[in-house]
């Protein structure tokens, strides 16, 4: 029996028919607390008709905002508020449009590969290796790819390339393409007003350049979560950093810690690789009021921001107030669409871009215009924000099919961090030994003893990615593991 429709009002009008336009007006209303979390919004046709627009702007706006966290989805019943949406909204978000004059600024140029297989990205899975091998190969950082659209991928590589092929030097007029449609990305999503923006093809890459700009500036301290991402660690002793572990807790980086020295600070406050916390807003505050006070520079590494599974969104530390002066945003294309794109970004502090634009430049660190652009295009025309919706649906699905599966096969392992990312931290003892026998079932894990910068009592677990992990083969997976502890 069909439900009835809800007689629900929105107090919107839109003065330009564009999905973007709404997605702003009901983020507005939820900041302002005329929806409240678990309140019902329109269906889509009921929306449509009472805006005069077309159903498909409305779900498309639907689609974005799902994709970001801020509704939910329930078929059958209808579209609502997600719990804590208005928290998150309100949470110190310094949202806004790109300067008017001219817009976001932004460099781009050369592809380069992505570095080392020390990556949020495992190399393992290169071609070359079966279907079924690949299915069992469980080490963080590989997103599902056969989620993408590749249809409308295909497209607008094509129609970037053309749009590329003879255009000046990426140095002289840079690509305003990207630059404005991820600014707009960045708004809608993380929260963040991006008037600069540099590409870069991986985030190892940003890391290094923003380590070695900041040890010229005389800063010698780095300090790092415990334990933290290998190829940031990496990074930071390479440009001749005294590295220094930080504990990290639920609610993430624990800033009480962090001395009154200046330093470099690198953070994955979304979620904590590889443990999976997530940095409370009052903790995310705190660093950058720590940051002001001892002129300090944070590199916010968002590399899996976009996913969150029944947990509220909360503002990017970029888009928080006071960050601006401090925070240096990094952004990546590998778990929202596929490593193999080699595309990352960066919003830096205003006066650090020509320097952080010019280093790159000049080593030739920046990314493939034709990929930039075709990302563009893949924004604009809508087409990521309902990719990210449909990933977020199929990754939440595994995850909850792992986590249930391990209860079936009777395992007491506790599953640490937040409903979010792609990838699962499991406690358990002797880690190596566990990952060794896995690997002779077949297995790939990765653990948590062999991440750098460790705590002052080891980490002992095994960290697993479930984005590429089908309900049958979680069911192997939980039933090996059970075997391997006994």
């Amino acid at each position: 029996m069909p439900r009835a429709p809800r007689e629900v009002h929105l107090p919107i009008v839109l003065d330009q028919p564009r999905s973007a336009a709404l997605v702003d007006a009901v983020i507005e209303l939820i900041s302002e607390r005329q929806l409240g979390d678990a309140d019902w919004l329109p269906s889509s046709r009921a929306l449509a008709h009472q805006l005069s627009c077309s159903r498909t702007l409305v779900e498309t706006a639907y689609a974005e905002l799902i994709a970001a966290g801020y509704l939910e989805t329930f078929p059958g019943s209808g579209t609502r508020v997600a719990e804590g949406a208005a928290n998150g909204a309100a949470a110190g978000v310094e949202a806004g449009s790109a300067s008017a004059a001219g817009g976001p600024r932004h460099l781009s140029g050369k592809a380069m590969a992505e570095k080392g297989p020390t990556s949020h990205e495992d190399l393992s899975w290169r071609s070359g290796r079966s279907m079924r091998s690949a299915s069992r190969n469980l080490r963080p950082g590989r997103p599902d790819t056969a989620l993408v659209d590749m249809r409308a991928w295909a497209a607008s590589v094509k129609r970037a390339a053309v749009e590329t092929a003879f255009r000046e030097s990426p140095r002289d007029v840079g690509n305003p393409t990207f630059a404005s449609a991820m600014a707009e990305h960045l708004r809608r999503h993380r929260g963040i007003s991006a008037e600069s923006i540099v590409t870069a093809p991986g985030s190892a890459h940003v890391f290094a350049a923003i380590a070695e700009l900041a040890h010229a500036r005389g800063l010698r301290r780095c300090y790092m979560e415990a334990p933290c991402y290998g190829a940031a660690y990496e990074e930071m002793v390479r440009a001749g950093f005294d590295v220094l572990p930080v504990g990290v807790d639920e609610d993430g980086l624990q800033v009480g810690e962090l001395p009154s020295k200046a330093g470099l600070v690198y953070v994955t406050p979304a979620h904590q690789y590889p443990l999976g916390y997530r940095m409370s807003v009052p903790r995310r505050a705190e660093l950058i009021a720590w940051a002001g006070r001892t002129g300090s520079i944070i590199i916010e590494d968002d590399y899996d921001g976009e996913f969150r599974f029944g947990v509220p969104p909360l503002p990017a530390l970029r888009s928080m107030r006071g960050a601006g002066d401090c925070v240096v945003y990094v952004g990546t294309s590998s778990k929202v669409l596929s490593p193999s794109l080699a595309l990352a970004w960066a919003v830096p502090p205003a006066e650090m871009f020509d320097e952080l634009a010019d280093f790159m430049w000049d080593r030739r660190l920046v990314a493939n215009p034709v990929i930039a652009t075709a990302l563009a295009g893949f924004i604009t025309r809508g087409d990521l924000a309902r990719h990210l919706s449909r990933a977020s649906r199929v990754y939440r699905d595994r995850r909850r099919s792992l986590v249930q599966a391990m209860e079936s096969s009777g395992l007491e392992v506790p599953v640490l961090g937040v409903a979010a990312g792609l990838h699962v931290s499991l406690e358990v003892a002797d880690d190596a030994e566990v990952a060794l026998n896995l690997r002779g079932l077949g297995w790939e894990v990765s653990t948590l003893s062999s991440f750098p910068c460790q705590p002052k009592s080891i980490a002992s677990g095994l960290v697993v990615g479930f984005a590429c992990l089908e309900p049958m083969r979680a069911r192997e997976f939980a039933h090996d593991l059970s075997e391997v502890l006994g």
